[in-house]
């Protein structure tokens, strides 16, 4: 993913997806597979907040993303879109809370149209231990089904430890990542861990240059 913030806040992202070496068999199944064939997934994002009178900017946020996507499995094509609309109320200067819709829009694939499954969610963050620490907590709706997140981030210079969990009535996960910034680069590390062992817990890595 790659990804470019712009001087009015504007962030316009790329990013792909891809498995090459799945198996191809037939219906009755072979020792042998017939060959194999690949997924890709293609997205491009446009991130934009929304200006506001000046006498309000400073302590309300409101932004939007639109996200268009392109993926193939094998013979068949897919396109989709999607729209996030969210907002932030700052409080203080430690408070702030904050609200979100989610993943509005449809994937379609030549006549089928479907939509996404849209996700709606409050927030609030809270800096804390002489602003040595962010704790974060939301609360999402999904598919009719709750989810409670809670988060810790270290505000320290250099470098800072993020610890997260996420629980509801069919899944929890837990994650923790390091962050270094040092000049005007920035490098986050990333791992989840989930209850269902058979997909695996991802990995991430981050890079960031600021200029």
């Amino acid at each position: 993913k790659i990804s470019i913030l712009l001087e009015n806040r504007t962030l316009l992202s790329f990013e792909t997806l891809s498995v090459t070496d799945i198996e191809l068999r037939n219906e009755i199944a072979s020792d042998s597979p017939l060959g194999f064939f690949g997924v890709y997934w293609y997205a491009l994002e446009l991130n934009r907040p929304i200006d506001l009178k000046s006498s309000i900017s400073d302590r309300l946020n409101i932004g939007y993303k639109i996200k268009f996507n392109f993926s193939k499995l094998y013979t068949e094509t897919m396109q989709g879109y999607s729209l996030d609309v969210g907002l932030t109320n700052k409080i203080n200067d430690n408070f702030s809370v904050g609200f979100v819709i989610k993943n509005f829009g449809e994937e379609s694939s030549n006549n089928l149209r479907v939509d996404n499954p849209s996700t709606i969610g409050v927030g609030i963050s809270y800096l804390t231990f002489n602003n040595k620490l962010l704790v974060m907590s939301d609360v999402l709706n999904q598919n009719n089904e709750d989810f409670i997140k809670l988060a810790l981030e270290t505000q320290l210079p250099y470098i800072n430890f993020i610890l997260g969990s996420t629980y509801s009535k069919n899944y929890k996960d837990i994650s923790f990542g390091l962050k270094v910034e040092y000049s005007n680069w920035s490098m986050t590390y990333g791992n989840l861990n989930h209850d269902n062992p058979s997909l695996g817990n991802p990995t991430s890595i981050e890079i960031k240059k600021y200029f």
